[in-house]
């Protein structure tokens, strides 16, 4: 090892600009194809919780959870394509760190950053930098079986991966699950028959991203399809309807009674039949979307 004083003080470990530029020479040699690197890669856990935040009008300070014991330091890896392809090294860090500064990033151009062991081909992938905070629209829920459902929304850029969490209405604490960049759908498990959740998403990408609420979702003592009022009531009312649950957009319901949409409320159908005194009524800024 280089070392320029006292050798018992630094012979066992390597300055940060060596690691730089050990990092760029693998780099620079794994671009040439005069021969080939392919005895095995280790198995190393991949870093998560990347972020990202600007500083100033040509740096950017990525930060990871490193989630792995034997790393030989971390790539980091730039594109201006897409959050998947177009990739180059921009630097390296040492075993252990969980910080990098990107000096080279002019304002006024989307970038995405990926964190890789320089051992394995683990990696990690951030939100873009420079483009407009990602947002969620179109959150629903729709039952699958008496203790699941299927959660979904849009996500812009599609290219970002989001953090979802729900509970059960009254408790505390949070289940949580993390989607890769481009899902848009993901299926709530193991809950239990008969309950109201709530549920929230946020991009899993920013320092400090916000949580998104959905609208709250029952599940069902026993799964049910046929979907009908049993009483005169609000539509979100789960005793209003046979199946003890509020209708989602892949539910035909069929309206017998006098049903009224709260004030203010967005319900969901896939369609609506109405029987001989079915009626429907809203208050003001309610809707039923009707999903065809």
């Amino acid at each position: 090892l280089m070392c320029y004083f006292n050798s018992t003080a630094c012979r066992s470990h390597f300055t940060p600009g060596q690691y730089d530029r050990m990092n760029a020479g693998l780099a620079l040699r794994q671009s040439h194809t005069a021969y080939s690197l392919d005895y095995p890669s280790t198995n190393v856990n991949a870093p998560s919780g990347v972020a990202d935040n600007r500083v100033n009008a040509s740096t950017v300070v990525l930060t990871w959870s490193d989630n792995a014991t034997n790393e030989m330091g971390y790539f980091i890896e730039r594109s201006t394509t897409s959050a998947i392809s177009g990739f180059v090294p921009i630097g390296g860090v040492a075993p252990n760190v969980t910080t990098f500064t990107d000096t080279s990033a002019p304002d006024n151009a989307v970038y995405y950053y990926r964190v890789r062991p320089s051992n394995s081909t683990g990696n990690s992938s951030v939100c873009p930098i420079n483009s407009p905070l990602p947002t969620i629209t179109n959150l629903s829920t729709s039952t699958a079986t008496a203790t699941s459902v299927t959660a979904t929304w849009t996500m812009t850029p599609a290219t970002v991966p989001t953090e979802i969490r729900w509970r059960a209405i009254g408790t505390t604490a949070w289940s949580s699950a993390t989607t890769t960049a481009g899902v848009a759908t993901y299926a709530i498990t193991g809950l239990n028959a008969g309950t109201t959740y709530e549920w929230q998403l946020r991009p899993n990408c920013t320092a400090t991203p916000s949580y998104v609420s959905g609208s709250n979702f029952a599940t069902s003592g026993t799964y049910c399809t046929a979907m009908t009022t049993t009483k005169a009531g609000d539509w979100n009312d789960p005793t209003v309807w046979s199946c003890n649950r509020v209708p989602t957009a892949t539910d035909a319901v069929t309206i017998g009674h006098v049903v009224s949409v709260p004030v203010g409320i967005t319900s969901n159908a896939r369609k609506i039949r109405y029987g001989t005194w079915g009626q429907l009524s809203f208050g003001a800024g309610s809707t039923v979307r009707l999903r065809l």
